[in-house]
């Protein structure tokens, strides 16, 4: 198994344990309803389990080989691609912004935490877009619970790493050395349509 098949692995028991959090606390909250050991019990269960499973493919992991496949890409490319992936964590930290997350304001991370304060996934007079599952934003209900408005991108700060692993691992798929790779990404990492969601709290970059 090479490096990319092991990344990607990895990305998707992120991506799977963050939509099935989501889904249980949905359902769970549905059914029973969300009090704070249900809100964070279950997320905890189930990102350890996909920690677990990430763990036995990290198990024949070798540093030094992966460090000797990255030598092989520009340093400039490198450095390219860390700058975005540092932007987009720091503007994360940030509370969202009222004129560019109305969509987020108004229900990715509201519609959660009403169900929250109302102790389980109820019918919400005022809104239509809770007429619908909202399993992603579910998922980040434990994170707005913790520090509301700054912990709760974690869906946008995974979203560019796993965005950019799944490009690595495409590149090598169709054979692209590991330089001309390094700068696919760097530049996938640089795009415009993708700049202008770091840091925010809208989902259409996660999703």
């Amino acid at each position: 198994m090479n490096y990319s098949e092991r990344l990607l692995i990895i990305s998707r028991n992120i991506a799977v344990a963050h939509f099935l959090s989501g889904f249980c606390l949905f359902l769970i909250g549905w059914i029973y309803g969300l009090h704070n050991a249900i809100v964070f019990g279950i997320p905890i269960i189930i990102y350890t389990l996909a920690l677990f499973f990430s763990w036995r493919v990290l198990k024949n992991f070798n540093p030094q080989k992966f460090f000797e496949k990255l030598s092989e890409i520009s340093f400039i490319a490198i450095g390219i691609v860390v700058l975005f992936l540092l932007l987009n964590f720091l503007l994360c930290l940030l509370p969202p912004a009222e004129n560019l997350e109305i969509d987020a304001l108004n229900y990715h991370f509201t519609i959660p935490w009403q169900y929250y304060l109302r102790g389980g996934v109820t019918h919400l007079d005022w809104s239509i877009t809770d007429k619908y599952p909202l399993y992603l934003q579910m998922a980040q209900l434990p994170f707005t619970v913790i520090g509301f408005p700054w912990i709760v991108k974690i869906g946008m700060i995974i979203a560019l790493p796993m965005l950019l692993v799944t490009t690595w691992h495409l590149s090598r798929l169709i054979d692209l050395n590991p330089r001309n790779t390094g700068w696919t990404i760097a530049l996938l990492s640089s795009l415009a349509i993708f700049i202008k969601q770091y840091g925010t709290a809208m989902f259409d970059l996660a999703n």
